[in-house]
């Protein structure tokens, strides 16, 4: 089994398919927190899915399998069907989330039926050449060594943590708060895990395969957003067949930097029609894009 990272049962709970969570780099499902805190109530079933070294039961062994030849794709496909019986469901994605949302897709078409990408990354190189701590740790021997000293230094104290986390916001000098659970979790992830990631990450890219992506694809994009920036992620989600895009004054945590209008933008995707979300062949008219926990199980 895949047991979720967050499963907190609500009193309301609309219908509809199950909606997927997969955080970013440097994150754990707790990025999500206050997300799911203000409108899980409102939401069908959830689930909130790690990526790969990015939990404490992930070893650098582990770590290895789970990405050689994407086989976490593989564990996530069969985790969502025994959690949801098979039926489809609708993947939201933050920054390395959602390239593995959409890579999820490609791979099991049949499992999604539309996705929410929120300051989406399409080339792994750009984030790990737009991060100096990714740089660091996507080198293959420098990167072992830096994972142990970059990691008890930006997470062994809650303030240092906030300050990094603060870098990737439009207001770096008064950044909103993460929650201080996700440092604590990343604390107790295997450093060589996280860097192991990273590397893997640098030879990934989606877009040559965005002809095949016919789902709906709705997403989120930071005006201000300091590490993919937002001309860029337009550009790319202009070429995606069924896709519409929002821009938000935000950096790279918009769910966290502007929650009201994050929140608006997010419960307007949740509550569109189903008709609204069937492929661009199905005889609907779609929008292009616009300018303006717990772990994963030992066994695969």
């Amino acid at each position: 089994m895949l047991p979720d990272a967050d499963q907190a049962d609500t009193a309301v709970r609309t219908t509809g398919d199950p909606v997927v969570f997969l955080h970013g780099l440097f994150e754990t499902p707790d990025v999500w927190e206050g997300l799911l805190d203000r409108q899980g109530a409102l939401m069908p079933e959830t689930a909130n899915l790690p990526l790969p070294g990015h939990t404490a039961t992930h070893s650098l062994t582990r770590t290895d399998w789970l990405l050689k030849d994407d086989r976490f794709l593989e564990v996530y496909a069969r985790h969502l069907r025994q959690r949801f019986g098979g039926r489809r469901v609708r993947l939201v994605g933050h920054s390395t989330g959602g390239l593995v949302a959409l890579r999820l897709a490609l791979a099991y078409p049949e499992l999604v039926s539309d996705i929410f990408l929120v300051s989406a990354l399409f080339h792994g190189e750009s984030i790990v050449k737009s991060r100096t701590l990714a740089r660091m740790l996507g080198l293959p021997i420098i990167g072992s060594i830096s994972a142990r000293l970059v990691h008890r230094a930006s997470l062994s104290r809650p303030d240092m943590f906030q300050r990094y986390c603060g870098t990737v916001q439009a207001n770096p000098t008064n950044p909103r708060p993460v929650p201080e659970s996700m440092r604590e979790g990343l604390l107790a992830c295997p450093p060589l895990s996280l860097a192991r990631i990273v590397q893997w990450l640098g030879a990934q890219q989606i877009v040559d395969r965005f002809g095949e992506l016919n789902l709906p694809v709705t997403a989120v994009v930071g005006a201000r957003d300091p590490v993919l920036p937002a001309d860029h992620q337009l550009d790319l989600l202009g070429r995606l067949p069924n896709a519409q895009a929002t821009l938000m004054d935000t950096g790279h945590l918009p769910f966290i930097e502007a929650p009201r209008n994050f929140d608006r933008s997010f419960l307007g995707w949740l509550y569109s029609p189903a008709s609204a979300r069937k492929g661009p062949n199905d005889g609907h008219d779609h929008a292009d894009a616009d300018e303006n926990r717990k772990d994963l199980d030992g066994k695969g």
